[in-house]
């Protein structure tokens, strides 16, 4: 068999260990030669095989072995395989790796596998060989113990390295150097002593229990354990000492001695969130490398940790703290001199708000007293504080986490340098009253130099005075810096100001005081690298902001004060410029905003909405815009959207762009060539233009208003749309639009949806007017004329705004008209409605409605409805003062869908007319009795809904009407006919009228008055007042006395057996409910009836009275017979009084109040019933 390769031995190097091989081991073996297998089998039995296979059950031995190869854990079909094949004793577990190399080389595994084998070799290689170019990385790249083994920290290196690389991760070199650098510089490994893990006592800790030796010695202590005259020590290793600390009152910790311990870890636990308190730590007796801080105290009363005599070079870390203050106090000798340095390392460090956090190095006061130089650096995640103090000159910046400083900065400092610093940088500076005019070879220089790195750094320099010379120089990203004077320009007697953006988008924010035309009066020289001016502060007069005085990289101006006083003109230079409104009200009630540009021949203003909720402007805010070719409005897009405010745009003969979900409204003029709102999705609303051509709407309902020859498109929403003076093209887009014309020719497309267009000015004979898809409305003014239609199409509804007369035959090219409406309180007649003419409606009320067939067929149909426009709101009563529809044979009223939408007609006239129906949520009442109706038949008003109501008077039918109620209170009165009335079931009111009627009350308390004629009348569910008017009821034919076997005579008693015949019918009541409780007949005599039996006629002549007689009644023969007193089906009632005649029958005011209680027993009546 072959000897193996270096690089195959570094697989298996890969395979068993997980890391590259020792230079001299894998050249040993490469001279010598060796097979694959045997190196397997020689691995076997090495101590670091075994120390890392053998605690491990077979199964995980196996997993391990893919892991180091591929980077992933072993698939269960591998696993159960390899496994069974060791158990067998086919194969030794060092084996397998090859037949795994082999497999995956091969193309018998997965891609996958192959390119991570490869990837993980080749990181051997080259680490194998990185570390044999150096005799320090030799001798440091081994076991720190090979008996027993201890693999030590820099083979775990060289195994933690190699993790990282993958079937997507190749090595660099880079990374190669870095980690083969870490092992060279820990060096040789040693063994190193047994740790010592010493918990501190409240007694005295001393002696060899606590001392460490070479290992890593940890010391843990309490408030109540680190004690006077404890002495300990950490040895050679890397020690530490940690101290947690319950503080619940002041406390000091003092006259303890450590040496040799590295690192004191400090974290605090506040014991008591009601108070302040301090920790304070003597160092001067223990003495550390680094110092570290860590918990959480109460944002509104933070506790401190002091620590005095520290020793120079001693690091402070900060790790995973909030809310604590941290004063360090140096050993006067570690302050003394020019040069001294300390390091400050922020890890995860947090600020609740205001101060919370502040860190305080002590200083003397001067330089030779103070720390010169600190160094901070952040890591782990953000670091806020609360302030940062240290008395020195130059504050160092780096890391790669965000870095926030609440307070302002010292006032000594001269140098901030953070230009490796690639988190987010926030800090303030202080005035330097100090040495404000510091010279050098008599020049005033910079007080205060500041390089910011690449994060999207805030500097805020506004403390510095005019006196401050600053030089300050943002990196990449997009910063911002506050300054708080006007820059002075550089001279022969100082440096002046210097502020540089550097890339990205920077921005500069000053009072608007600070840089206006009054106090900018030669052209900076100084500012430079910024593409934005932020302007703040009080706004008391009129600024002007020259942006080319400033920086001619300026070209956008953000507003963030409201422009009190009489406005603001800015004056940007050519190109692309943008104005960001910052804050409510930037250009305030009254203002107006002058914004001009160069002489460019394509410059453009993007006015943007930063905000997220309120107003930018107010209705009395105005805009003028000179010399830009284009201007855009960017109204904002706030989560719940807000209107946008402005009376006037005045950007000249020019364009103008509206975009956002934020809607905009003004309350004057746009004054603009073109006004574009395509991409807007809240509302345009318009109050007026000037000197427009062409306006385009959004998504949104907008209202658009032309100024003289417009071409106005709505777009999608429902659009309100007026036109210009001159010829206008106007298009409303899909939604239900609203288009109104004006003087001229013009052209309307209303589009989708159901639109209106108003030609409040008339039809010209050159106007073309096309409704579109949807249910489209023609409304005017003026009666159109066959010349002025010509140009109309696609309309379904014709609405009279005025009192006209309008023929419908001179639309030639819209016969597709199916409703009139009426929008005056006037008389509107329409003629020569053809049959696609369906609908009358009112949008106001109080019109009066004439409609007027072209043809008069016989199946014409006519719906009036009430105003019912407004979905889930109530448009009030619509009262037709009075409707002629002379040639419809049916009529159909619709109430509103509201209860409160009443149909009210006071008069309708339809001489045609042959069916009423009626239906709705509200009542439908016809006022008066429908006149010219005599061939009226049926009045159905059972499509009325709920408990509507209904009046309807068909008194002028001479034909047999059927009249069916609904679930409210019908009103009904009949014609001359034989009719049919059927009631609801609400307590209807029923007037039979002339007629043997055919009555039926239905359910509820039914009021019903039986007029003339015979009829029949049943009273339904309910108490049912009927009313049997004396004189209304039929004269009775004929009489039969019994006991003579002729006519009954006058002076003849009645008797039992006696009959009396209608022969013209009499009124039946055929389920009047008798007794207490039941039904009422109002008749002329109230009261309980007395029999008529043993009474002579004339016997009651003289007198008024209310008889009865008890019997049956044949309905077929029109004949009752008399039957003795409360024997019988039927009772008959006798309403008599003083003006009968004596004659039973056949005379002229005869036996009128005779009418019949089918199926009562005289017994049973009470008076009550009689009212």
């Amino acid at each position: 068999m072959a000897n193996a390769t270096s690089t195959q031995l570094q697989e298996l190097y890969v395979a068993y260990f997980g890391r590259a091989a020792d230079p001299t081991g894998l050249d040993y073996w490469t001279e010598k030669g060796i097979s694959t297998a045997k190196f397997a089998a020689d691995m076997y039995a090495q101590a670091e095989f075994k120390d890392a296979y053998g605690s491990l059950s077979t199964e995980s031995q196996v997993n391990q072995i893919y892991k180091n190869l591929f980077d992933r854990e072993a698939d269960v079909t591998g696993l159960t395989y390899w496994t069974q094949q060791i158990n067998l004793g086919n194969l030794q577990l060092a084996e397998i790796a090859n037949h795994l190399i082999w497999a995956a080389q091969n193309n018998e595994g997965s891609s996958d596998d192959k390119t991570a084998l490869a990837n993980r070799t080749d990181a051997a290689v080259a680490y194998t060989a990185e570390i044999k170019t150096t005799v320090a990385g030799i001798l440091a790249y081994q076991a720190e113990s090979t008996d027993p083994w201890k693999s030590g920290v820099n083979l775990e290196e060289a195994k933690t390295y190699l993790s990282g690389i993958d079937k997507d991760t190749a090595y660099t070199a880079a990374g190669i150097t870095a980690s083969v650098s870490t092992v060279t510089s820990n060096g040789v490994p040693t063994t190193a002593d047994t740790a010592v893990n010493a918990v501190l006592t409240t007694g005295m800790d001393t002696g060899s229990d606590f001392s460490g030796g070479s290992g890593t010695d940890q010391f843990s202590a309490l408030n109540t354990t680190l004690t006077t005259g404890d002495n300990f020590s950490g040895g050679s290793g890397t020690d530490t000492l940690s101290l947690t600390s319950n503080l619940s009152a002041n406390t000091t910790l003092a006259g303890y001695t450590t040496s040799g311990i590295e690192n004191f870890n400090v974290t605090l636990v506040d014991g008591d969130t009601a108070a302040a308190e301090t920790l304070t730590l003597n160092t001067s007796n223990s003495p550390h490398d680094k110092i570290q801080v860590g918990g959480t105290s109460t944002t509104t009363l933070s506790d401190t940790v002091t620590f005095t005599n520290v020793a120079a070079d001693t690091i402070l870390d900060l790790v995973n703290s909030t809310d604590i203050d941290v004063t360090v106090t140096y050993l006067a000798a570690a302050r003394a001199g020019t040069s001294d340095a300390a390091t400050l390392n922020l890890k995860t460090v947090g600020s609740t708000a205001g101060d919370d956090g502040t860190i305080t190095y002590t200083d003397g006061g001067t330089a030779i007293t103070s720390i010169n130089t600190l160094t901070v650096t952040t890591s782990g995640a953000a670091a806020v504080l609360g302030d940062l103090a240290f008395g020195g000159t130059t504050l160092n910046i780096s890391g790669d986490q965000d870095l926030t400083i609440r307070g302002d900065l010292d006032l000594e400092l001269d140098t901030i340098s953070a230009s490796t610093f690639t988190g987010d940088l926030d800090i303030d500076t202080a005035n330097d009253t100090s040495t404000p005019n510091a010279l050098v070879a008599s020049v005033d220089v910079a007080d205060i130099t500041i390089t910011s790195g690449s994060g999207e750094d805030v500097i805020d320099a506004s403390q510095n005075a005019a006196n401050n010379e600053i030089n300050i120089s943002t990196g990449a990203s997009d910063d911002t810096v506050t300054i708080g004077a006007t820059p002075e320009n550089s001279g022969t007697a100082t440096v002046g100001d210097v502020i540089a953006g550097g890339a990205g988008t920077d921005t500069l924010t000053s009072d608007v005081d600070l840089v206006d035309t009054a106090a900018v009066t030669t052209a900076l020289t100084g500012v430079s690298g910024f593409e934005t001016l932020n302007l703040s502060g009080a706004m008391g007069g009129g600024d002007t902001v020259t942006l080319a005085d400033l920086s001619s990289d300026f070209n956008r101006v953000n507003v963030s004060s409201v422009t009190a006083g009489t406005g603001i003109t800015l004056n940007y230079g050519t190109g692309a410029s943008t104005l960001g409104l910052n804050i409510a009200a930037a250009v305030t009630a009254g203002d107006t905003a002058t914004i001009d540009t160069g002489t460019g021949t394509s410059d453009s203003l993007a006015i943007v909405n930063m905000l997220t909720t309120g107003d930018t402007g107010s209705t009395t805010s105005n805009y003028t815009i000179t010399d830009f070719e284009d201007v855009s409005f960017d109204t904002g897009s706030y989560d719940t959207p807000a209107t946008q405010n402005v009376q006037a745009f005045n950007i000249g003969a020019n364009t103008l762009t509206i975009t956002g979900s934020n809607g905009l409204t003004t309350a004057g003029a746009i004054t603009a060539t073109t006004i574009d709102g395509s991409a807007l999705t809240g509302a345009l609303v318009m109050n007026s233009s000037a000197s427009v051509t062409t306006i385009t709407g959004g998504s949104a309902a907008d209202t658009l208003v032309g100024d003289a020859a417009s071409t106005i498109d709505g777009g999608a929403g429902a659009d309100i749309i007026t036109g210009g003076t001159g010829n206008d093209t106007l298009t409303g887009g899909t939604g239900a639009d609203v288009i109104t014309t004006n003087t001229g020719n013009d052209t309307v497309t209303a589009g989708a949806g159901n639109d209106t267009v108003n030609v409040d000015s008339g039809l010209s004979a050159l106007d073309v007017i096309t409704g579109g898809d949807g249910t489209d409305i023609l409304a005017t003014d003026a009666a159109a004329t066959a010349a002025t239609s010509a140009g109309v199409s696609g309309f379904e509804t014709l609405m009279a705004d005025t009192a006209l007369t309008q023929d419908l035959a001179v639309f030639t090219q819209n016969q597709t008209f199916s409703r009139l409406d009426i929008n005056v309180a006037g008389a509107v007649v329409f003629n020569n409605a053809s049959s696609t003419v369906t609908n009358l409606d009112m949008t106001t009320t109080g019109g009066t409605a004439t409609v007027d067939r072209l043809v008069d067929g016989t199946t014409n149909e006519l719906t009036i409805s009430a105003d019912d426009a407004t979905a889930g709101a109530s448009d009030g009563i619509t009262t037709y003062v009075a409707v002629t529809a002379e040639d419809e044979e049916t009529i159909n009223l619709v109430s509103g869908s509201d209860t409160a939408e009443v149909l009210t007609i006071t008069t309708l006239t339809s001489t045609d007319l042959l069916t009423l129906n009626l239906s709705g949520t509200a009542n439908v009442v016809i006022t008066n009795a429908i006149a010219s109706s005599t061939a009226l038949a049926t009045v159905d008003a059972s499509g009325m809904s709920g408990t509507a109501a209904t009046t309807v008077n068909a008194s002028n039918s001479t034909v047999g009407v059927t009249m069916t109620g609904g679930g409210g209170i019908d009103t009904f009165t009949s014609g001359v006919g034989g009719d049919t009335i059927t009631g609801g079931a609400g307590a209807d009111i029923i007037d039979s009228g002339a007629g043997n009627d055919t009555i039926s009350g239905g359910a509820g308390a039914d009021t019903i008055d039986a007029g003339v004629g015979g009829d029949t009348i049943t009273g339904g569910a309910g108490v049912d007042p009927f009313t049997q008017t004396y004189g209304d009821s039929v004269v009775a034919t004929a009489g039969f006395d019994a006991s003579t076997g002729q006519a009954h005579l006058a002076t003849a008693t009645w008797g039992v057996g006696d009959t009396i015949t209608f022969g013209n019918g009499v009124d039946v009541y055929t389920d009047f409910t008798a007794g207490t409780g039941g039904d009422t007949i109002d008749v002329t005599t109230a009261g309980a009836p007395t029999t008529f039996v043993g009474d002579a006629w004339d016997t009651i002549a003289a007198a008024d009275d209310l008889l009865f007689l008890s019997g049956e009644y044949d309905a077929s023969s029109k004949v009752f017979t008399t039957t003795a007193d409360g024997t019988g089906s039927d009772t008959l009632i006798l309403d008599a009084d003083t003006s009968i005649d004596t004659d039973l029958y056949g005379a002229t005011d005869g036996t009128k109040g005779l009418f019949i209680l089918q199926g009562v027993d005289s017994d049973d009546l009470v008076a009550a019933n009689f009212v």
